[in-house]
């Protein structure tokens, strides 16, 4: 496995194992310090990192996310992130849950915002509650 951090990013690093098609976005509890601004700036970040890598599996670990997604920045995710990942070559993509409650709930939202406005075209999405259940739906669930 590959440890990658794009800039010396201080929210996040990238796992990747190419040999398994697989790459996660792995977030740091220093995202409690971040502004819309920086979130857009790193969402779009690790997007165009995943596009380089271009796995077939991903995982977005937000156990330690601690920036609270607005409606807003919910929508801005779907009308501009997703298409991204979509391009990506993404197939199967699985969000781990956060810890922090209001946190968790907005990413919740913003999940639910993606599948509404592409629904079809979408890969295949699941929340998870923990990064071991995540790996077993990724590698091991039908699709």
């Amino acid at each position: 496995m590959m440890f990658l951090s794009p800039g010396k990013n201080p929210y996040y690093h990238i796992e990747h194992e190419p040999d398994r098609s697989f790459a996660a976005v792995v977030f740091s509890s220093n995202t409690s310090a971040m502004d819309a601004e920086e979130f857009k700036a790193l969402s779009l970040g690790f997007a165009q990192e995943l596009a380089r890598l271009r796995p077939r599996l991903a995982l977005v670990d937000t156990r330690e996310f601690l920036f609270p997604v607005s409606p807003e920045l919910q929508e801005w995710s779907s009308r501009t992130l997703v298409p991204l990942l979509i391009g990506a070559g993404i197939e199967r993509l699985c969000m781990v849950a956060a810890q922090d409650m209001i946190t968790s709930l907005s990413i919740e939202q913003a999940i639910e915002e993606v599948r509404m406005e592409h629904q079809g075209r979408l890969y295949s999405l699941s929340y998870l509650p923990d990064r071991a259940s995540a790996l077993r739906w990724l590698f091991h669930a039908k699709f």
